[in-house]
């Protein structure tokens, strides 16, 4: 008896175990439940973010605390934004969240050159509607150049 219902709740595992994973299994082939070929172009690539522009909000420009956090993104830039960087690199974390941006100062003549790290949680991103990605951060340029500078293997 205990064999019986030991085959049968093994069985059960096993055709649930499949159905899931049948269930995961999207149109495109991915193995994945968030990824199809409907929300594919909601999708946003590493490479279109290496390179952007990285802004800093100044003067009139600058916006409080409150109003930095009920704001996700921009559709354009400021008019008083000042650029501060590139960014150079993009930054997981091992659970594969997305933690910072590498943004260089670009310096003069390319002497100079500063890559420090900037939190997401002081990035907007600015999406014009063209693939060409840039940001927003709260952090003055000031801040800026007095953050710890990152550098190439800094991991």
């Amino acid at each position: 008896m205990l064999r019986k219902t030991l085959l049968t709740a093994s069985a059960l595992a096993l055709s649930t175990g499949i159905a899931l994973a049948d269930a995961h299994t999207s149109e495109t082939g991915m193995n994945s439940g968030r990824v199809n070929a409907g929300n594919l172009e909601n999708l946003i690539r590493s490479s279109n973010l290496i390179g952007g522009t990285v802004y800093t909000m100044t003067g009139e420009g600058a916006m409080g605390e409150t109003d930095w956090i009920e704001t996700d993104t921009y559709d354009a830039v400021g008019d008083s934004w000042e650029t501060i960087g590139t960014v150079e690199d993009v930054v997981l974390s091992r659970d594969g969240q997305l933690t910072g941006l590498v943004v260089e100062d670009a310096g003069f003549l390319g002497f100079g050159d500063d890559s420090v790290l900037i939190e997401m949680s002081s990035l907007r991103m600015i999406d014009d509607g063209s693939d060409d990605f840039a940001w927003v951060t709260n952090i003055t340029e000031e801040q800026f150049e007095n953050m710890e500078e990152v550098e190439e293997n800094w991991y």
